[in-house]
């Protein structure tokens, strides 16, 4: 999380984590968009590949799942 609005994919702001603009926006332009997903690649959550595709694991979508899951969960009408 930083101050930037730009810079951030996500901003926090408890209890609520909201996207800082369009999800098609979201890309290879964002200098923070390599290290994130290299980060859930190391976690075991996304993997390239043969033909240099990243994908979500079977881990990856069982986490995101849930987590969506706990999304719904806590949303506030």
């Amino acid at each position: 999380e930083k101050t930037s609005m730009d810079r951030c994919l996500l901003q926090v702001d408890w209890p609520r984590v909201v996207s800082t603009g369009s999800y098609e926006k979201i890309g290879m332009s964002n200098p923070r968009f390599g290290r994130a997903v290299q980060i859930l690649k190391d976690l075991g959550l996304m993997r390239d590949n043969d033909d240099k595709i990243t994908y979500l694991t079977n881990e990856g979508k069982q986490f995101l799942k849930r987590e969506l899951a706990k999304e719904v969960k806590n949303e506030v009408s």
